[in-house]
C-alpha cells in the first residue's frame, strides 16, 4: 500500500516536471531520515544518562578508608592494607626526650615598641604615684606579625629645559612596567604558598586577597 502511494506521488511529480521531481525526492529523503535521526538522538540521550551513572558508580567505588571517614573494615578484600612502618621500636617514650634542646619564646633586647604601665596610686594608702621613683620593672613581650598592604607610587616627571625649551621625561625603574602591578614580595608569597606548601591556586588567591588585601585572579 505504501509502495503504491510512493509510486503515485512519483508519477504525479513526473508529469509536473523536473522541479516537482526534485521537491519530491527531497521530501522522500527527509521522511526516510527522520526516524533514524530521532533514534540517534534517543540513543545519545540514553548514553549521556549512562555515562553520568557510570561516573557516579566509579566515584562511589573509589571511596575507602584512605580518602573518607569510612572504617578500614569496609574496604573489602580487594583493598591493599595500609603499609606498616619498617622502623624498629627504640624503646623510648613518645615526645621530647630528656636533654633535648627545646625551642621557646625569649625576650628580645630591642623591641619594636614599648608600652609602659605605671601604677596610678599606692596600693596601701592610695597616694598619687605620679613622679614617684621607679624601684624596678617587670618585662613582658608580645610577639605578633604586621600584615598590611604597601602601595608604592612611582611618578615620572617631565621637565622643560630653561635654555632650549626641550621637554625631557624621567624614566621609571626597569622593574616598573605597568600602571599597576604586583611587587616581588607578593609574587614570592604566592609562589611559596602554591609550590612549597602545595596550596591550590584558588586558595592561594583567597589568602592573598583576605590576609594581605591583594586581590589576584
Amino acid at each position: 500500500m505504501e509502495e503504491q502511494s510512493i509510486r503515485a506521488r512519483v508519477l504525479a511529480a513526473y508529469e509536473q516536471g523536473p522541479e516537482a521531481m526534485a521537491v519530491l525526492v527531497a521530501a522522500l529523503v527527509a521522511e526516510a531520515v527522520a526516524p533514524v535521526t530521532a533514534r540517534i538522538a534517543a540513543l545519545e540521550a540514553k548514553n549521556a544518562v549512562l555515562e553520568v551513572e557510570t561516573a557516579a558508580l566509579r566515584a562511589k567505588l573509589a571511596v575507602d578508608s584512605h580518602n573518607s571517614s569510612k572504617p578500614p573494615s569496609s574496604d573489602g578484600l580487594g583493598r591493599k592494607p595500609q603499609p606498616k612502618s619498617l622502623r624498629e621500636r627504640s624503646g623510648r617514650s613518645s615526645g621530647g626526650q630528656a636533654g633535648h634542646a627545646g625551642h621557646t619564646l625569649t625576650l628580645v633586647d630591642t623591641p619594636d615598641a614599648v608600652t609602659v604601665h605605671p601604677p596610678g596610686s599606692c596600693a596601701q594608702c592610695g597616694a598619687d604615684l605620679e613622679g614617684a621613683p621607679v624601684v624596678r620593672q617587670e618585662r613582658r613581650q608580645v610577639v605578633d606579625v604586621r600584615i598590611t598592604r604597601i602601595v608604592t607610587e612611582h611618578q615620572a616627571q617631565t621637565k622643560c629645559c630653561r635654555q632650549c625649551g626641550m621637554e625631557t621625561v624621567g624614566e621609571f625603574p626597569a622593574t616598573v612596567q605597568a600602571p599597576v602591578q604586583y611587587g616581588p614580595t607578593v609574587k614570592a608569597i604566592g609562589v611559596y604558598l602554591n609550590q612549597e606548601q602545595l596550596v591550590p591556586s584558588e586558595r592561594t588567591c583567597t589568602v592573598l586577597s583576605e590576609v594581605f588585601d591583594c586581590p589576584m585572579s
